[in-house]
């Protein structure tokens, strides 16, 4: 066999190579679109009618606990600045969650007896 010969691909080995690539393009476009499209139906759905003015956070046990499925807007609200505070709300109720007390020996599962941190002081609840 010749350098030449070594050096390039044979055509059949290009052929099965461009034959992957297009498999695994079309995988990949189709698991994206099966993501994209599937429903999320573990999420809760927003209460009807979204509360206006937003309520304070209820900061006891097992509601502090619970991380909130999605920021619920109301149809009044069309502008950025007005939906600014839903965000904000949605990220405190997380927060608060991820920081909340862990059961003792049960890692990841939040404590339901435990309250706020007696050092917080000035925190509602």
């Amino acid at each position: 066999m010749n350098d030449a010969a070594r050096a390039s691909p044979s055509r059949e080995t290009a052929l099965s190579h461009r034959r992957m690539l297009r498999t695994a393009g079309a995988a990949a476009i189709g698991l994206a679109v099966a993501v994209i499209s599937a429903p999320a139906d573990a999420q809760a759905p927003c209460p009807s009618p979204i509360p206006v003015p937003i309520p304070p956070p209820n900061l006891t046990a097992p509601a502090a606990t619970q991380i909130p499925d999605d920021v619920c807007l109301p149809s009044a609200v069309t502008t950025e600045d007005g939906a600014f505070a839903y965000f904000d709300d949605y990220s405190w109720r997380a927060f608060i969650a991820l920081v909340w007390p862990a059961a003792a020996g049960r890692r990841g599962q939040p404590d339901p007896r435990a309250g706020r941190s007696p050092r917080c002081r000035g925190c509602p609840g």
